[in-house]
């Protein structure tokens, strides 16, 4: 085993370190500062935006953890977690949950102001204050949670403050858009492969509720994905040049993807049955954004 996944796998162990949901945290930070480099801010500020995504997710996660430690008791991929488990008590989620949120908002404070501190309220109010309980009883909870989900680009771009180009708002609004739309297919793929498990604990999610609806509700998102991929060209989410052919070429070979996943066995290969679209599509496009937004 490579050591990089043997110190992964010790933290996913270490109570802490799993209260915190460090790679969800580490991805929300990462895309926090991509949302502050596609503002032009410093590397110093994108550092910034980097920790205060990680901290803003982390107090989210806490906060969610506490709310659905019984639930997460009842699920075999969350059982073990050190609330469900029992490892850790209510009190010191809450607790740390509150430091890190505090801690994250004061960061938006202090390197965006007023805007910036706003747009990370909204993540915790609708994330914990909405998201988590409409999960037991809505399939269509993602729907809100999507929102919080798709802000880190977007709080990062307020985090570099009043100086950033008035333009480049169709640019991190695109950006926002196609993380929103992707939102929905990658949590309904995830929710397939633990479909038991949801059962098991109650929740309503689409999977498990939605029937013979279902299959016509993902497709239809995971088309608008995809067409959010190719509206994002125009409005400017990448420079031009090379880097808008590769991403118009990324969303005509995820549509060709997705429209072979939906054919009848057997012209629907195993293996595309088992690719999820929507994720690689994503991690592709991340990778173009991110490299635009450093050469720029």
């Amino acid at each position: 085993m490579m050591p990089h996944r043997e110190i992964a796998q010790a933290l996913d162990r270490f109570a802490p370190a799993a209260l915190l949901r460090w790679r969800v945290a580490l991805m929300a930070g990462l895309s926090t500062a991509l949302g502050a480099l596609l503002a032009g801010a410093s590397a110093s500020v994108g550092a910034g935006a980097l920790v205060v995504g990680m901290l803003l997710c982390m107090g989210c996660s806490v906060f969610n953890q506490v709310q659905e430690r019984r639930i997460d008791a009842l699920m075999e991929r969350t059982r073990n977690r050190p609330l469900a488990s029992g490892a850790l008590c209510p009190g010191t989620g809450l607790v740390l949950g509150g430091l890190l949120t505090i801690a994250a908002l004061a960061g938006c404070a202090l390197l965006g102001g007023v805007p910036a501190l706003v747009a990370a309220l909204v993540v915790p109010l609708l994330y914990n204050g909405m998201y988590t309980p409409l999960k037991r009883v809505s399939p269509h909870a993602i729907l809100v949670g999507g929102i919080p989900g798709a802000m880190p680009p977007l709080l990062g771009w307020l985090l570099a403050g009043p100086l950033v180009p008035p333009e480049s708002v169709y640019g991190i609004g695109a950006l926002f858009a196609v993380y929103y739309l992707w939102q929905v297919p990658h949590f309904w793929c995830l929710a397939e492969k633990r479909r038991s498990d949801y059962a098991r604990a109650g929740l309503a999610v689409a999977p498990v509720r939605m029937g013979r609806r279902y299959g016509l509700a993902r497709t239809f998102w995971t088309a608008a994905f995809i067409a959010g991929l190719a509206a994002s060209v125009p409005l400017g989410v990448v420079p031009d040049g090379p880097l808008r052919y590769a991403v118009l070429v990324l969303a005509l070979l995820s549509g060709l993807a997705a429209a072979v996943q939906s054919l009848p066995r057997p012209l629907g290969t195993a293996f595309l049955r088992r690719f999820r679209v929507a994720d690689a599509a994503m991690a592709a496009f991340l990778v173009l954004v991110s490299f635009g937004a450093v050469s720029g």
